[in-house]
């Protein structure tokens, strides 16, 4: 997994990336697959007037209808600008932060899609982006591009 949080003029990004040294078994396809599925879904609904726990449930329900309920880890959206994490937080982001549930998302805000994460038996997947909730739909700020497993060019150095 490959986690950046770049700051350019004082606003953070935050993107994350799982990719496999070698080659992945079905079971990790799927479940990368399984999880960008998620991720793309609610990305899809970020616009303005949706609530972060909806965008959450979007994530969470496509997982657990994937047969990984059970290996979810943690909200899969924050807010992110001066902060790599930062309000708008969904409720129980942190235990111990207390967050309530914010407001419906107003058009403008940044917030970072795919933090969770899904592990098991010794591995993980996790796929984030930055996204700007706009009035018709998400602009997207990160697009780096999405593989779990790299190709080799014949005839080059790996």
């Amino acid at each position: 997994m490959i986690d950046i949080h770049p700051i350019v003029n004082g606003y953070s990004s935050d993107i994350c990336r799982t990719v496999c040294v070698g080659t992945a078994t079905p079971e990790q396809r799927f479940a990368y697959d399984l999880y960008l599925k998620a991720q793309q879904a609610a990305i899809a609904k970020a616009r303005a007037g949706i609530g972060m726990v909806e965008l959450g449930e979007t994530m969470h329900k496509i997982i657990k209808e994937g047969g990984h309920g059970e290996h979810i880890f943690g909200p899969p959206i924050h807010g992110i600008g001066i902060d790599f994490e930062e309000s708008p937080l969904p409720p129980g982001h942190a235990f111990f932060h207390g967050e309530k549930e914010p407001p419906p998302l107003a058009a403008n805000v940044v917030i970072a899609i795919g933090n969770c994460g899904l592990y098991a038996d010794g591995w993980g997947v996790r796929v984030e982006d930055t996204v700007v909730v706009g009035e018709e739909g998400p602009v997207m700020l990160t697009g780096y591009p999405y593989f779990l497993e790299r190709k080799r060019i014949t005839g080059m150095s790996p």
